[in-house]
Parts: structure tokens; C-alpha cells; sequence
């Protein structure tokens, strides 16, 4: 078995390129599907608005297939998008899902979105039954460890995120003040985070449009400078606004530039969504700005300098982590071959104890226990010493090739 991922990021593709690729949660599951179907054992996938990863395991006679034809479905209905994905396997594979999950990987360097993201991920590829053994394992041990190392590094002590980092480069461009009027559209996790940004800055109004107000948290809905508005109304808030920040989860823009009733001479509009919630078309207007998520990479301060001197004390942790998975993925492979052989030696002993059974006409439940102990202690003793050899066994190439030779011999599946 080997663990693949095949996957872009921020840095691979632009924010045009990552939302064309956007994969609705019907369709991602009718991919994990056919990714089953063409032989893959586990499947993950995780999609957030600054990466698209599918983590996978496959069987190794079959990985070099299965990879191809993965990448040709990701890839092959978005033109020019092919060249993108970076292909990584085995503890390369796992080595980058580490880094991603401790924010090493993120837009912004250690940042804590990632870590609830990462858990979804794997939750929901587990209820649906995509998920199994080792990519359990793999995102279980990946998050316990991103846990460990913000509490001993204090990587993420404090706050640093694509929202903070948005609010932060607005008040740097004295786009806050006592008179700012700002409209919310949409209130995801990123928009939450933003607003409560926002709550420490010098603002006049937030105007909040959202589908579902009921679902707002209470210190938003009470908070005295906040207006609640129904999504429908949410041009004529913009109108009147000096900032605007949207992120939505719809897979469409909500900002359109022909819906638009007018705009206040150089507004700032913040796109968090991918994909993009604020139409293309708005960006060339000379009277506003507009800042995706991309536009929000650069941050320069020393919270970031000191997070990024913390990158190598992570990597050098990671570097344990990785092959402490690696080495238990390896030893599940002998323990496949050690549940076959239990299963035959449960078979020869079933058979053995009947043959004893009408030979010694007993009748005493203690004789025929101590006997079927005996049988069974002695037919385990063959395939101890083998065992034992092939978990200690260093060179993995050896292993595998031996686990090979003793399935095709016992004429064992898989």
C-alpha cells in the first residue's frame, strides 16, 4: 500500500485558476466514488480557498495507474490547468500533509484555520465510509501533532490569518476611521473572524447581509454599531459604503457589476471567498479597489518574521513524525499477513480438533480446552519467529518482496 496526493495550492495557481476547479460537496463525493471504483482503498479530499488536495492509498502494483488517471480527472475538465498539480507520494506525501496542517503550508505562515479544516476533512471522508485505516491514522496523528507544537512553540500565540491580515492592511491604509461605513456580505468563518477585527478598529456602521441572520453569533446580533440586513438588500448597503468585505460560500459571484446602485468614490472591497464572490469585471474600475485573497499574501511584520524563525525546529519534528508513520504503515502490511495466517490457523486447528475429538472420546470440557490451547500455542509457534523477523526488518524493499512471496505461497488475497 502506498499513500499519494495529488493537489495545487496559493503558490502553484492563482485565485483565477483554484476557483475554476471548485468542487461542489455532491460532486466531491461522486469523485471519491469513482476514485473507489478505479481501485483506490482510502480517498480524502481537502478543498479550502487557498488549496486543493486529495490524499489516497493505493496498492503499489497499481499506484503509478491509479495516480494518472486521478490527475486526468482532476485536471482534464478545466483547460490549461494540468500543469498545476504537483504529484507527491509515499513520505513525501505525508511529510507535506504535516506542514500543511501545522499552517506551514498556509497563505499566511501558521495560521489556525487549517487545523478545524483538516479535521472536517477527514471527518467527513470517514461518515461516508471513503476514508479507512491509514488515512485515519495519518490525519489523526497530523492534528495531534499541529496541537503539540502550537502549544510548545506557541507558533499561532498571536492572531494571524487571511481576516486579520485583511483588517490589519486596511487600518495600515487609514481606511478606518470614526466615519467609515462598512458593508459584510456573508458571514463565514473568514467573515467572522474579520468582523471581530473590525469590532477593535474605528468604524461608524457594519452592515451585515446575510441568508440566514437566525445563525449569527449573539455579540454580533447585539452589538450597538451593527445593522442586520437581508441578503436581497445588500446592493443598496454597498452603495453607501466605504469598505466592503464578502465571503460567501457560494459557488457563484454575489457581486455583480451590473446589480451595482452606485459606490462611494474610492471603496475598498475585500473578496475572502474562493470562489470569488466580487465579479472579475469590477477589478479594472478605476473609482474602487478590490483585494482577493492572493492579494492579501504579502505580510511583512515581526509576528511573522518570528513565526517564520520557528519553520525549521517544525520541520526537524515533522521529520520524526513522518517516519514513525511511515514505519507503522509498513508494519500493517505485516499484520495483513498476520490476520490471514490466524485465519488459516483457526481453519487447521477447527480441523485438527474434530480428528482428536472422535480419536480420544472424551467427554471433559477442561481436557478438550487444554488440548485446543496446545494445538493452538504450537501452530502459532511457526510463524512467530518469521514474523518477528519481518517487523524488525530494516530495508522496506526486503519486506515488502518477502510479505509478497509468503502471500503468493499460502495463496493469500491482497
Amino acid at each position: 500500500m502506498q499513500v499519494g496526493l495529488i493537489g495545487l495550492n496559493h503558490q502553484t495557481a492563482t485565485v483565477e485558476q483554484r476557483e475554476k476547479l471548485y468542487i461542489n460537496e455532491t460532486n466531491q463525493d461522486l469523485f471519491m466514488s469513482e476514485a473507489r471504483a478505479l481501485g483506490t482503498y482510502e480517498i480524502v479530499m481537502l478543498l479550502t480557498c487557498g488549496r486543493f488536495e486529495v490524499y489516497y492509498v493505493a496498492a503499489a502494483s497499481e499506484f503509478e495507474r491509479i495516480t494518472a488517471t486521478l490527475h486526468s480527472k482532476l485536471a482534464g475538465p478545466v483547460s490549461g490547468t494540468s500543469a498545476l498539480f504537483y504529484t507527491k507520494e509515499g513520505v513525501d506525501a505525508v511529510n507535506h500533509l504535516f506542514k500543511v496542517t501545522s499552517g506551514l503550508d498556509s497563505v499566511v505562515l501558521g495560521e489556525d484555520q487549517i487545523l478545524g479544516q483538516v479535521k472536517n476533512a477527514i471527518a467527513s471522508a470517514t461518515e461516508k465510509g471513503f476514508s479507512g485505516k491509514i488515512l485515519n491514522k495519518l490525519f489523526r496523528v497530523s492534528v495531534s501533532f499541529s496541537k503539540r507544537i502550537k502549544t510548545e512553540l506557541k507558533i499561532s500565540q498571536t492572531p494571524l490569518s487571511l481576516s486579520y491580515i485583511a483588517v490589519k492592511k486596511v487600518r495600515a491604509k487609514n481606511h478606518l476611521t470614526k466615519d467609515t461605513i462598512i458593508t459584510m456580505v456573508g458571514l463565514g468563518k473568514m467573515g467572522g473572524l474579520a468582523i471581530k477585527y473590525l469590532f477593535e478598529a474605528p468604524f461608524k456602521t457594519i452592515y451585515v447581509s446575510v441568508r440566514h441572520p437566525e445563525n449569527l453569533p449573539l455579540d454580533i446580533l447585539t452589538h450597538e454599531r451593527v445593522r442586520i440586513v437581508p441578503f436581497e438588500e445588500r446592493y443598496d448597503c454597498i452603495a453607501k459604503s466605504h469598505l466592503v468585505i464578502s465571503s460567501t460560500a457560494a459557488p457563484h459571484t454575489v457581486i455583480r457589476k451590473d446589480n451595482l446602485k452606485g459606490l462611494m468614490p474610492n471603496a475598498l472591497f475585500i473578496d475572502l471567498a474562493v470562489p470569488r464572490d466580487i465579479e472579475e469585471s469590477l477589478y479594472p474600475l478605476s473609482d474602487i479597489t478590490v483585494w482577493d485573497v492572493d492579494a492579501l499574501k504579502e505580510v511583512s511584520d515581526e509576528n511573522y518574521q518570528k513565526r517564520f524563525e520557528l519553520i525549521s525546529k517544525v520541520e526537524a519534528m515533522i521529520f520524526d513524525e513522518v517516519h514513525a508513520f511511515v514505519k507503522w504503515v509498513e508494519a500493517t502490511k505485516v499484520d495483513d499477513l498476520l490476520s490471514a495466517w490466524h485465519k488459516q490457523i483457526d481453519t487447521i486447528k477447527e480441523d485438527a480438533m474434530d480428528t482428536l475429538g472422535r480419536k480420544l472420546q472424551t467427554e471433559s470440557d477442561a481436557d478438550y480446552a487444554m488440548i485446543d490451547k496446545i494445538v493452538t500455542s504450537s501452530l502459532k509457534q511457526m510463524i512467530k519467529r518469521p514474523l518477528e523477523n519481518l517487523k524488525t526488518m530494516e530495508n522496506s524493499e526486503k519486506r515488502e518482496a518477502y510479505i509478497t512471496v509468503l502471500k503468493e505461497l499460502f495463496g493469500y488475497e491482497g
